[in-house]
């Protein structure tokens, strides 16, 4: 137990953290005694400081104290932030607070940099940020740009600099610092500070640029309407404005081009200590918003122009990192309504395109898959009747998902870590809860009006639309109607089960083994998948298996199948969690029946299986607009699932992508190199599953005899 005294020999205080200690470091104002060992192997910091042959100032001046113990100067650092730091290194968790306040927390951020600490303090570091993770934009917090660096916060980060890009100016010393006049200079590299001094030159450009673009608008015509609020005073609100626009631009010139009373007055108002949000005038009109611009609206502005991406799955991540890796400003529009989307348990085979997909853009470099060697199919007892030697790579959507997200827009997980963007990257924004309405070619630009979260509808431009929103594409559906998705007439039951939790004889016919069952009217396959956060270790991954089974679209099977515990009908995905129990029960006493005792194993013993309708749906183009909008992925052609390429057809896709947008292959060569691979797997994966499904597949011939004798 720890206790204090004075000790007028090491500073005004003296606090004992190890009685046994044999180290007094001596702070601002006071000294701890703790175990040089201790904190040795807290941070390499202190070990390299701290070690019998060190060099460092500190211990080339330790001083001994009558009892032998030794002495060292640490007396630019804090003593408060150390003393907690001290607890934590000798496991003393009891007398650690629970809460500090921010400036508290700030010291700690200075130490934990200072000794690189951030891995022995992290749990509560994190802890103790919580409460003020939402006041990075709040005077008296300024810190956070330095201690989002320090703790690792790379979200945070970015909405910090972000923030500062409009909050920030440039003092009379040439230095950045927030409106408030805060240097933020202290603890930030140069590199940081010159981008995000580079991003706000280049925001103040687009603001100049759009505030002259709505006066010449208002000044070009007595009739202009760049009021989006409507009502009767439209005409009267455009001329108060435009008056407010003359007086700020009295000279009438291109404010961009323009170095006399025109640009300084314009640049001024940029400047002010309010900083560019206090922009008023035109700008408003571009968002109809009269009470004040927001951050958002900001860079919705600047957004403008960019490339955007139309939904927010594999195949939109796909083409959204292509585009990122070439520099370019990608917008990711996802209708779902929460940050992230959730994992229904797939299983995905990685191809050929997936795995040179990860290869060249994946900057995490973690394996993504589980190698099959033995492709296998058993008879109704579940003896092996064939086999082929054929090496498959198996992942799941859940791993790909957060490999994606972390490359593209740093979302942490616990299937990665968040990589260093590139020197080259552009910037990218996942955008949740936007839905498409409508979508517009202006000549030069496409124009898309979308629904957010909080049920407002407005609109944006993009030099380039990718629609990779899935089979029941909405970009699809706008732009050709008559395309529609239909039910092939038959399910796929999709589940789990922990390999540690199978048999001895699941785990010997499904470990690294692609297997699989057919009978009339029915298929049955399994493999072994990533486990929970992605993990490849033998008893840690999961066993994926897919039924295929035969439900006509008007029978009374079928509806009852797709309506959930809720009384709700589902048209497409049955999710993970709302399958009634009676339907549930009464498929797994089919699968006893019907199936060989390793799948009916594993079909039992999953606890939530999902189910999916089984559809078709192909378009007959994938290039709108003279090239300004493109479908890929799903979005182009939905195939059935025994083709095992969805996912790698988006991966083909976004790869070609890079290939036209490099300027290595033209327009035309990437349609119908895309639409080739769409038009073929599509009609194959048809092919497959009438052959399944509803005809005679060569293996299930032989079980049906093997069964019947």
């Amino acid at each position: 137990m720890a206790d204090e005294q004075q000790d007028t020999r090491t500073g005004p205080v003296s606090l004992v953290i190890d009685p046994e200690g044999d180290l007094y470091m001596k702070l601002d104002f006071g000294s701890l005694k703790v175990s040089r060992k201790a904190f040795s192997l807290s941070s390499p910091v202190f070990l390299a400081m701290l070690g019998a042959n060190s060099k460092f100032k500190e211990a080339t001046d330790m001083t001994f104290d009558y009892d032998g113990v030794q002495i060292v100067s640490f007396e630019d650092d804090d003593f408060e932030a150390m003393t907690v730091i001290a607890r934590i290194i000798h496991l003393q968790s009891d007398q650690v607070a629970a809460t500090m306040t921010f400036q508290q927390l700030y010291q700690v951020a200075v130490l934990c940099d200072k000794y690189d600490l951030k891995r022995c303090l992290g749990p509560w570091t994190d802890k103790w940020a919580a409460p003020y993770l939402d006041c990075y934009t709040r005077d008296g917090y300024e810190e956070w740009l330095f201690m989002s660096i320090v703790f690792r916060y790379d979200g945070l980060f970015k909405e910090v600099t972000r923030h500062l890009v409009i909050n920030s100016e440039i003092s009379e010393q040439g230095t950045l610092v927030t409106t408030s006049g805060f240097d933020l200079s202290e603890g930030i590299s140069s590199a940081i500070l010159d981008r995000i001094t580079k991003s706000r030159a280049e925001t103040m450009f687009v603001v100049l640029d759009l505030y002259w673009q709505e006066f010449c608008r208002l000044r070009a015509s007595n009739t202009a309407r760049v009021c989006k609020i409507g009502g009767v005073n439209v005409a009267k609100c455009d001329a108060i404005n435009l008056g407010c626009l003359y007086q700020q631009l009295p000279e009438l010139q291109d404010p961009r081009q323009a170095t006399g009373a025109c640009h300084k007055p314009v640049k001024n108002m940029i400047e002010a200590p309010a900083g560019i949000l206090e922009l008023s005038g035109a700008l408003i009109f571009k968002f109809g918003d009269h009470r004040g611009w927001t951050c958002m609206t900001l860079f919705a502005s600047i957004m403008d122009g960019s490339l955007l991406l139309v939904g927010g799955s594999l195949g939109g991540l796909f083409a959204a990192i292509v585009l990122k890796r070439l520099g370019h400003v990608v917008r990711i529009f996802e209708r779902n309504p929460t940050p992230l989307l959730h994992d229904q348990g797939a299983g995905v085979v990685a191809g050929s395109h997936t795995q040179a997909f990860f290869n060249k853009y994946d900057t995490t470099r973690r394996p993504i898959a589980v190698t099959s060697r033995l492709r296998q199919y058993l008879d109704l007892q579940g003896n092996q009747i064939h086999e082929e030697d054929t090496v498959q790579k198996m992942t799941s959507w859940d791993l790909l998902y957060y490999l994606l997200r972390a490359n593209f827009d740093g979302v942490e997980s616990g299937y990665c870590k968040v990589p260093e963007p590139l020197e080259t990257d552009g910037q990218g924004a996942y955008e949740y809860g936007h839905m498409v309405k409508n979508v517009k070619d202006l000549g030069e630009q496409v124009e898309l009006e979308y629904e957010d979260k909080r049920g407002k509808v407005d609109a944006t431009t993009a030099d380039l639309v990718i629609g990779a929103d899935g089979p029941s594409s909405t970009l699809r559906r706008i732009l050709i109607p008559d395309v529609k998705r239909d039910y092939a007439g038959y399910v796929a039951w999709r589940g789990t089960v922990p390999e540690q939790e199978a048999s001895a004889t699941a785990k010997g016919t499904f470990v690294e083994k692609f297997t699989f069952y057919h009978s009339r009217g029915t298929q049955i396959l399994a493999y072994v998948i990533p486990g929970e956060n992605g993990s490849l270790e033998p008893g840690e991954r999961l066993i994926n298996w897919v039924w295929y089974c035969n439900y006509p679209q008007d029978s009374t099977e079928y509806n009852e199948l797709m309506t959930d515990s809720d009384g709700k009908t589902h048209h497409v995905t049955l999710p993970i969690g709302r399958m009634r129990q009676d339907i549930l029960d009464e498929q797994r006493q089919y699968a006893r029946k019907v199936l060989p005792p390793q799948f009916a194993e594993i079909v039992c013993d999953t606890k939530q299986p999902f189910i999916q309708a089984i559809t078709d749906v192909v378009s007959p183009r994938n290039s709108f607009f003279d090239g300004k909008l493109l479908l890929i992925g799903d979005a182009v052609a939905g195939f059935r699932p025994h083709t095992a390429a969805s996912t790698s057809q988006a991966a083909f896709d976004a790869q070609k992508l890079h290939e036209l947008k490099n300027g290595e292959i033209g327009l035309d060569q990437w349609e119908e190199e895309t639409m080739e691979f769409a038009k073929h797997m599509q009609e194959r994966g048809v092919e497959m599953g009438q052959r399944s499904q509803f005809g005679n597949h060569p293996l299930a011939q032989t079980l049906h005899g093997m069964a019947s004798s």
